[in-house]
């Protein structure tokens, strides 16, 4: 799913997002990995966000995403 958003919802995760002026960004070439700490009640949570490209770039292996 190309163009979908994937890499502005990453940057709004990792607290890039600025809602006045959101980032132009180009598409992703391959695939992007962000780990990303972030911290609630329970405790520290580690996250790994896999950005990756869509069918524009990689056509039918976008469905193999499940």
């Amino acid at each position: 799913a190309g163009m979908a958003g994937k890499t502005s919802i990453v940057k709004c995760l990792e607290g890039k997002m600025n809602e006045k002026h959101p980032p132009i960004t180009e598409q992703t070439d391959g695939i992007e990995i962000h780990p990303i700490r972030t911290s609630s009640s329970q405790g520290i949570i580690h996250l790994h966000c896999w950005d990756f490209a869509g069918q524009v770039s990689f056509g039918g292996t976008a469905s193999l995403q499940g």
